[in-house]
């Protein structure tokens, strides 16, 4: 048993994560985990980072293959072009350039994954659609800041994403809203609520302007310089399995490499997708217990897959001729680009979670059928799973204030919240939120 007393211990998972007195890391963005350590850093506060996994960058991935032009990034593509991704990219030493996520027409490709048959498929001019699109979200700058909206919730963010679409009559726009809200499930059942907090002011000028990449191409750089200055307090290959949280302290059981400790902090910060399963080992209270109950989330999954005998091209997208607007039926693959000869990321979603085997197995069952006769088998050469993803509540929860109490919840029982399910899947804004977060704490 080992016992770490200190204003500040930082608890990094993978999938899910916390920060604060007490900091554990999980969910998609163990970037928020990686900046609140570093922030309490700069601030001169004590933590210990716990790492599930033997190496920082949650939903980071980066695979490198010596017969590419460079890594590829199979997981976070790009990062948003606001003010606080340039500090943190200095406050690393990371050089950075502006990049655009869509590389042009290309050789794009439509087919029936269910069958392997190639679409010949022109998409719509999206011009007049997107700027409806824009037009609306632009109603609701406030939720750049998180999940606020004036009372009554205005029932267009409580709209079924398809009654939006018709709406406003942006059908033309559908491919690219769904491309860049991939993991979501069903997103013509989303609430257009949590459509606009993934498809975003941000997104909307960033697909204008540009993003932000590191200048090496290798997104993962951004979690190993972190790791260079912060690496005297990570533990990795930890698992929390008790938290108890006491009016002065919070007590956290970890189960380590080398054995069980014990870790006290004054507070806690939590960044992972807060649901029951999730947040088992915690002494939630009847409050919390039933605010958490709230939430559903989806499996989403990414991988490099090694296909040999596939035809050229630049991106090949799942196209299902017999539902509205074309979208694929899901569980199933998203879409297939090349990262290096006869390698491709592969996106894989599902409305509920899978089980890693069932969706390996069918990711290659499906490329099989866009091989060509005497091909190798499909292999999986780097994988990641993102699941449980895209945490979201009921149109009724949202109605009844829920909010407006999971709000409530920021430093009750010494305990802090980031993460998506508290904004949005968005690296910049995740960032700024925590940085509020963090002074709160300080306070």
């Amino acid at each position: 048993m080992w016992g770490a007393e200190g204003p500040m211990i930082l608890i990094s998972v993978s999938v899910d994560r916390f920060c604060g007195d007490l900091l554990q890391n999980s969910d998609r963005h163990e970037i928020t985990g990686s900046q609140a350590a570093l922030r309490l850093r700069d601030m001169n506060r004590s933590m210990i980072v716990i790492e599930q996994e033997d190496i920082l960058g949650g939903h980071t991935n980066t695979h490198i293959d010596s017969s590419a032009k460079g890594p590829a990034n199979f997981g976070v593509k790009v990062f948003d072009d606001v003010d606080i991704t340039r500090e943190y990219f200095k406050r690393l030493g990371v050089p950075f350039q502006k990049t655009h996520l869509e590389g042009g027409e290309g050789d794009k490709l439509y087919a029936d994954f269910r069958t392997g048959e190639f679409i010949d498929y022109k998409p719509p001019n999206m011009t007049m659609a997107l700027a409806s699109y824009a037009q609306q979200a632009a109603k609701y700058p406030q939720l750049q800041k998180g999940f606020f909206f004036r009372e009554p919730v205005p029932e267009d963010l409580l709209l079924p994403f398809a009654e939006f679409i018709k709406k406003y009559n942006i059908g033309d726009a559908i491919e690219i809203i769904y491309t860049y809200c991939q993991g979501f499930g069903d997103l013509l059942k989303r609430l257009t609520l949590y459509v606009f907090k993934t498809f975003d002011l941000t997104v909307l000028r960033d697909l204008q302007n540009g993003y932000l990449i590191p200048t090496s191409g290798d997104n993962h750089e951004v979690y190993d310089k972190a790791f260079e200055i912060i690496k005297s307090d990570v533990l990795f290959r930890s698992r929390v399995e008790r938290v108890h949280r006491g009016l002065d302290y919070v007590t956290v059981v970890v189960n380590t490499a080398s054995g069980t400790r014990i870790i006290r902090a004054r507070k806690l910060l939590v960044s992972i997708a807060p649901t029951l399963d999730n947040l088992g080992g915690f002494d939630l209270d009847m409050e919390e217990e039933s605010i958490f109950k709230h939430f559903k989330t989806t499996g989403y999954y990414t991988s490099v897959v090694k296909v040999p005998g596939l035809r050229k091209f630049d991106s090949l997208t799942n196209f299902n001729p017999n539902t509205a607007y074309n979208l694929p039926k899901l569980p199933g693959i998203y879409w297939v680009t090349p990262t290096a000869p006869d390698k491709y990321d592969i996106k894989y979603g599902s409305p509920r979670a899978l089980g890693d085997d069932y969706v390996k197995a069918d990711i290659i069952r499906t490329m099989k059928r866009f091989q060509a006769p005497g091909s190798e088998e499909p292999e999986i050469v780097a994988w990641s799973s993102h699941t449980p993803f895209g945490a979201t509540v009921s149109r009724d929860a949202i109605k009844s204030g829920f909010y407006e109490r999971l709000y409530s919840l920021q430093g009750r029982r010494n305990t802090y919240y980031t993460g998506a399910a508290f904004h949005a899947h968005n690296s910049g804004l995740l960032w700024r939120f925590t940085e509020e977060v963090l002074q709160e704490m300080m306070k």
